[in-house]
């Protein structure tokens, strides 16, 4: 079993969060004049707005680094307007010679998801479970 060096031990609490702040607004929420003209807002050509959506949505590429065709300058700021982070990779297991896989994330709002997978190679079948908590 695989388990990488994590801080502490997580507990989860049942109770609905109360929500402290709304929700980030991100590139698939807005449509893409809406994209150029939140980048406007800033200052910046709108025309950056239609290269993120190309890296993010049809490239798959979230990584601002990794954006050539934008100034490095300006990468950090886009990403951060346009594909904030919603979720995150707090922990992930593997065993079974990696036929059992469990990842634990958290969303933006602090809500847990316990997400794991295991094949099985007898029965050519799969397992798939979901478990949601707050922390």
């Amino acid at each position: 079993m695989t388990r990488p060096d994590q801080p502490g031990d997580i507990k989860l609490v049942f109770d609905e969060p109360k929500l402290k702040k709304k929700t980030a607004r991100h590139i698939a929420d807005y449509s893409p004049r809406d994209r150029g003209e939140r980048v406007k807002e800033l200052g910046l050509p709108a025309y950056r707005a239609k290269q993120v959506a190309n890296h993010y949505c049809s490239h798959l590429n979230s990584p601002p680094e990794t954006w050539s065709d934008i100034p490095a300058g300006m990468r950090t700021t886009l990403s951060d307007l346009l594909t904030p982070k919603l979720i995150e990779l707090v922990r992930s297991i593997t065993c079974d010679n990696v036929m059992t896989h469990n990842d634990l994330c958290q969303l933006h709002v602090g809500v847990l998801v316990e997400h794991g997978f295991s094949r099985y190679t007898v029965s050519q079948n799969c397992a798939h479970s979901i478990n949601i908590g707050w922390r």
